[in-house]
This record gives structure tokens, sequence and C-alpha cells, in this order.
């Protein structure tokens, strides 16, 4: 969307872990459908699971997703079907949500690791 209107936004929740509190913490990254032009926000999690990310872009769907190692903001990406088929830890995400003028924070947002 060339000349499209930036705005800041702030997405905060928390990560639970369905069958364990993970020692190692969380990475926790706001995607969108779209075509990834410079870096992805990212935070770790607190020991409590809480996050908070701020960023600035384009108003769109956003969805949240988690990670429950600390990866200093890289994705957890396997090179191959079979290789990310074999990950001990994959990425979890929310449902889409909506970030625009009106919407410029979304708050109490919860990522569920399995």
């Amino acid at each position: 969307q060339p000349n499209a209107q930036s705005y800041s936004f702030r997405v905060t929740g928390s990560v639970v872990f369905k069958n364990h509190q993970s020692q190692r913490g969380a990475t926790v990254y706001v995607m969108w459908r779209g075509p990834v032009n410079g870096r992805i926000p990212w935070a770790h999690a607190n020991s409590d699971g809480t996050f908070v990310i701020e960023f600035s872009r384009v108003s769109d769907l956003y969805h949240v997703c988690a990670h429950a190692g600390q990866t200093r903001g890289l994705l957890p990406l396997g090179r191959t079907r079979e290789e990310a088929k074999k990950m001990r830890d994959k990425l979890f995400c929310s449902e889409e949500f909506s970030l625009d003028v009106q919407h410029l924070e979304k708050r109490d947002l919860a990522v569920t690791l399995k």
C-alpha cells in the first residue's frame, strides 16, 4: 500500500503454557498476512508469561505467535516441511484481530503453547 498512513500500535497479553511453565520463557511475534518489509515486531515474555509489543505499521489484520524458547527475535523455522515437523518447539498463533486508527491497542491477548 504505497503512501498508506502508518500508526503506532501496542499489543499486550500473556503466553499460557498448556502442560507446564517453561523455564526458558517465550518469544512473542506480531505477524500479518502480507509481505514483511523490515523486521517482525517481537518481545521476550516476562517470567510470568506477560508481554508488551509496540510497533509502527499500517492498518491491517494481525495475529500474535509465540515460541517456547527465547530466540532473540529469530523465527524458529525448519528448512523443509519434514524438518519443521520434527522441531520440538513450534510456533502457536492467536486468532486474527484488526489494528487501525480506531483500534490502536489490543489488550489481554492469550497465546496457548501446546
